[in-house]
């Protein structure tokens, strides 16, 4: 076999096995996002209280939009009235019609979101609860990095593989086309 075919043989299965690592961190990463996206953890709240907590102020300073979901346990009484007010004086607060289930142990009740403000300046909303148990609030997006990430492993894993593929059947076919030259004078 040429040395050109052994060359790019081995190179491929090296591509090949970078694939399979590739493949394995992408999927992992995608299935820890979809999974932090369906569970909730009362540490990780972005806020939490009762409506003796309120009138709170809220103060985002962002340059997008930005989704927050609003959760209380399961069982827990429901709050009359929950109100996120701009300075305009616009409700962003939606409730959810029927409570959806986030984990075995916590419901969302509602979610609003923060509207893209291109300045960078802070903006202040009014957060105020009406009755009801403990609520609290989360943004989910912190897991859709790993989601976003692990479907750019998952695509840099195909793509790996397919030039692997290629340089193996590229190898293979020099290896078999191309003779290896004879030891010494030829006459």
């Amino acid at each position: 076999m040429h040395t050109s075919g052994k060359v790019l043989l081995i190179l491929g299965v090296l591509g090949l096995i970078l694939t399979a690592v590739l493949w394995f961190m992408g999927t992992s990463a995608i299935e820890g996002g979809v999974e932090g996206m369906n569970t909730f953890d009362e540490g990780d709240a972005f806020w939490k209280g009762t409506a003796a907590d309120t009138p709170a102020t809220l103060n985002f300073s962002m340059t997008g939009s930005f989704f927050y979901q609003v959760l209380q346990r399961k069982g827990a009484t429901k709050p009359t009235s929950i109100t996120l007010i701009d300075s305009d004086g616009t409700n962003h607060y939606a409730p959810q019609n029927e409570a959806a289930t986030a984990e075995e142990t916590h419901q969302r009740i509602g979610h609003f979101a923060i509207p893209t403000d291109e300045s960078g300046n802070t903006k202040t909303y009014t957060l105020t609860i009406v009755g009801g148990d403990e609520v609290f609030i989360e943004s989910p997006l912190g897991d859709l990095g790993g989601i976003m990430g692990g479907l750019l492993g998952a695509g840099s894993a195909m793509c790996t593989g397919a030039c692997s593929a290629f340089l193996l059947l590229l190898g293979l076919i020099l290896g078999l086309a191309l003779k290896k030259k004879a030891d010494g004078p030829q006459g």
